[in-house]
């Protein structure tokens, strides 16, 4: 993926047009889940290295699924709005936390994208392979650049700097285990949890005011207390 560089007064415009109406959820949330997850995880990065309608464009010219199934996805994703769609995008693939929109960090990726320039293509290969083979990232990042010139990848984080390095859309590294199915199944799994720890605290509680009336404290005791 191409480095983007932008002016100030093109930061500022891609800012000031970032809140559009939105479109209805369902209808957005429907033109997305039409579209294949390969595709998904290609607009996901587009819609967080490059400017809202660039990533339209090569949705539209992607090839990849069928042309009204782009075009209502296009139609409907443009009508959201940039923060809309990135959030609709990342609902669909439950990766809630790690979708982002460029107008919001055009000048965090502005600033990688500079940083990385003073590597060397055998450097960025290397990086690339450590982050792709689940070396922690900053330490490689400050390997590779040092802390100082480390800083804007660091603050963009690995995902994008992955992307920026030449990683695919689709990349495990740069979608990491929480994917839709597995978002979900795991989130199933923390309410549950979630669910016992909290009956076994109100049970613990429920001794607890057993063993403390049993103690040899009277009901006017009780009621004396309360009403204090």
């Amino acid at each position: 993926f191409h480095c983007c560089f932008m002016g100030k007064a093109g930061k500022k415009r891609l800012r000031d047009e970032v809140e559009a109406l939105p479109a209805t959820s369902g209808a957005l949330q429907s033109a997305l889940e039409a579209l294949p997850r390969s595709v998904l995880l290609e607009l996901r990065r587009d819609l967080a290295l490059g400017p809202f309608d660039e990533a339209l464009r090569r949705l539209g010219d992607s090839g990849r699924c069928e042309v009204a199934s782009s075009k209502a996805a296009c139609e409907a994703l443009h009508e959201a709005g940039e923060e809309a769609s990135v959030e609709a995008v990342a609902a669909v693939l439950g990766l809630r936390r790690h979708c982002w929109g460029f107008s919001q960090s055009a000048d965090a990726v502005d600033a990688a994208c500079h940083a990385l320039k003073a590597l060397l293509q055998p450097d960025r290969a290397a990086l690339l392979e450590a982050l792709q083979h689940g070396s922690a990232f900053c330490g490689s990042v400050k390997r590779h650049l040092g802390k100082h010139d480390g800083q804007a990848l660091m603050k963009l984080g690995k995902p994008r700097v992955l992307w920026l390095l030449g990683a695919d859309p689709d990349d495990p590294a740069t979608v990491g285990p929480n994917d839709a199915a597995a978002t979900g199944e795991s989130g199933n799994r923390r309410k549950q949890r979630r669910k016992r720890q909290h009956q076994k605290a109100q049970q613990d509680r429920g001794k607890e005011d057993n063993v403390a009336s049993s103690g040899g404290e009277t009901g006017e005791t009780d009621d004396d207390s309360s009403g204090e």
